[in-house]
């Protein structure tokens, strides 16, 4: 069954955590977390990675250190050495994570005003622009986000990046739980299935996989969860 995880990522990390968490990242992910110039944005990517290895630690029973983690050549992250999938997302304040026997994506974003039609005209298929417009005012930013996260779910799940241009499927949101999907896949992939779930006010959570095993509700973690697992490997 889909495992899904979200932790909120704090104004603060003291020091002693933020080595701590550092300490489970090779040398080259260190110096990516490095280079950013926001300290929340250090932080997102930072707590996402941990979040993985220590779910995974869990899981395998595992050192955080033995968890080998590379990309497929579209820049999706991959486990080496086990059959299982995990995909992560972050906007703003949350980090959130799937876990997976089969390949999964995750999406979350923030809802918050913008010029929505416009993006819209250029990256959604007809059809779904289509739906939107349709959409009763008041509903359209929220229909719009429903969409947009339900695309990047499906686009991370298949592991294919910006190759999958966002036009050329359609994703129509019939109702909060079903949903129909227009377009050509993979030949190795099954599904989709998606989900999505509304239990943090003012964004949008999509999940997308490739069968409905979906939990009813995210765990919700906190830094000191990432820090335990880490002090037992330390």
């Amino acid at each position: 069954m889909v495992k899904l995880l979200a932790l909120k990522v704090p104004s603060v990390i003291s020091q002693n955590n933020y080595s701590l968490l550092l300490s489970s990242l090779t040398n080259e992910e260190r110096l990516l977390i490095n280079t950013f110039n926001s300290t929340q944005d250090a932080y997102r990517s930072l707590l996402a990675k941990v979040m993985v290895r220590c779910e995974l630690s869990n899981r395998f029973d595992l050192a955080v250190n033995e968890i080998r983690i590379s990309s497929n050549k579209y820049g999706k992250p991959l486990l080496e050495g086990l059959t299982f999938f995990f995909n992560v997302s972050h906007s703003e304040e949350w980090v959130v994570a799937a876990f997976d026997d089969e390949p999964i994506g995750i999406d979350i974003e923030k809802i918050q005003p913008i010029d929505y039609l416009k993006i819209a005209n250029r990256f959604f298929s007809r059809e779904e622009y289509t739906d939107l417009i349709a959409t009763t005012p008041d509903q359209q930013l929220q229909y719009f986000y429903d969409l947009w996260t339900l695309k990047e779910s499906y686009v991370k799940q298949i592991g294919l990046g910006l190759k999958m241009p966002l036009n050329t499927f359609s994703i129509r949101k019939a109702n909060t739980c079903c949903f129909e999907f227009a377009g050509k896949m993979p030949n190795y992939f099954s599904g989709p299935c998606f989900h999505q779930y509304n239990v943090i006010p003012q964004y949008c959570i999509s999940v997308c996989a490739s069968k409905q095993a979906f939990p009813k509700t995210i765990d919700f973690i906190g830094i000191e969860m990432l820090t335990n697992v880490l002090n037992r490997h330390y």
